[in-house]
């Protein structure tokens, strides 16, 4: 659902070539095997305002990562230097002012933390998110109105006309991002959120058209997508979702244990330390003489405290780009697209029909939803 993905089409329908990560740039040869949809299927004023805000979207999304991601990396390399300095007992070896560097990067992780609040990009990013995808929505629920469609055929002209104020009332809506996010977000009904009113199709050949080209455009692409964000890398990104969950999750468990291992091994360093419970046949190998159990101790308490410290970032990681909520959430989604898919192949009523188009909607809308609410809750040091 949060993306896109345009087809190449032939006259047979059933041939699609993937091609282009856009699903409302609607290829010609499509609108040609559907000409009397052509002008709902492609609409220039929502596929240019569409652009801007997936514009604005990647662009805050891009600022939210890099500083977020900035912030941990610094702030992991000064604590790593604190633990560093326990294993040491004394930062030795580096000159002064590369020590104050160092040390600085804790500075700067603050820094940049500051200015990532003050940019505003986490609000930014989720609004024009919210707005992507509305008009998305506002583009293909269009298609339940068996009346407005249906002008096509008999009045193009009242169909234009009715557009227009349409596409006024939402741009208006667009126009009060924030309250229609927040009201959006905690709004508990799919059906109430529907963008355009739900009335049926006088005409059967043209429910039947719409169904047909919906089931390309809408259906096989939600289905498709979820199958990109989960297995395939994209938007730029070199790892899936699959991988960032098992590359984070696998590396935040093995730091964390090993931490709670070395942690453990200092503290039987300390008790026999302290206690001086050597057995006597270890005081006559000829090594023991040169054991220093307190360095020991010393030592495994740092690297404790140095993987502990790894093991938080990895758990911030994940926070910030909420990878294990994000993947469930499209395998749910993905399942649900999937049943409305194979509900659409065996109905044989044309409400039947009509009625899992309207149960697609109102899944799309539940999911932007559950997605916005991951995102809200995305953090890296805040």
């Amino acid at each position: 659902m949060i993306g896109s993905q345009g087809r190449h089409f032939h006259k047979d329908t059933s041939e699609v070539m993937v091609h282009y990560n856009h699903d409302l740039d609607v290829d010609h040869s499509l609108l040609s095997v559907f000409p009397t949809l052509a002008e709902a299927l492609r609409d220039e004023r929502v596929l240019a305002l569409f652009k801007e805000y997936d514009r604005r979207a990647r662009k805050h999304k891009r600022a939210f990562h890099a500083l977020g991601v900035g912030s941990l990396l610094s702030g992991l390399m000064a604590l790593s230097w604190a633990a560093l300095s326990v294993m040491t007992g004394a930062a030795v070896g580096m000159s002064p002012n590369l020590g104050l560097v160092v040390e600085g990067t804790s500075a700067l992780a603050v820094a940049l933390m500051i200015w990532n609040v003050l940019t505003q990009h986490h609000r930014k990013w989720r609004l024009a998110l919210f707005c992507r995808e509305r008009l998305r929505q506002w583009h293909f629920q269009k298609f339940l109105d068996g009346s407005l469609i249906g002008l096509l055929t008999v009045n193009p002209a009242e169909y234009r006309t009715e557009m227009d104020r349409r596409w006024a009332v939402v741009r208006q809506v667009l126009r009060s991002q924030l309250g229609e996010m927040e009201r959006f977000e905690k709004s508990g009904s799919s059906d109430l959120e529907l963008l355009h009113p739900r009335r049926a199709y006088a005409d059967p050949q043209l429910e039947a058209d719409v169904v047909e080209a919906l089931k390309i455009l809408r259906v096989r692409h939600q289905i498709g997508y979820g199958a990109i964000k989960l297995e395939t890398p994209n938007e730029g990104a070199q790892f899936t979702l699959d991988n960032h969950q098992l590359i984070s999750q696998t590396f935040g468990a093995v730091t964390l244990v090993g931490a709670v291992v070395l942690a453990a091994i200092s503290f039987l360093f300390a008790v026999v330390l302290r206690f001086s419970l050597f057995p006597a046949w270890v005081l006559d190998v000829p090594l023991a003489s040169h054991f220093d159990a307190a360095r020991w101790s010393r030592l495994s308490s740092g690297l404790s405290l140095l993987l502990a410290v790894w093991s938080a970032g990895a758990r911030a990681y994940q926070a910030g780009f909420t990878v294990l909520e994000e993947k469930e959430s499209y395998q749910e989604y993905r399942a649900r697209v999937t049943e409305i898919s194979h509900i659409l192949e065996r109905a044989s009523l044309s409400k039947d029909r009509w009625h899992a188009l309207a149960m697609l909607e109102e899944e799309s809308i539940a999911e932007l939803r559950r997605f916005l609410r991951i995102k809200r809750r995305a953090s890296f040091l805040t």
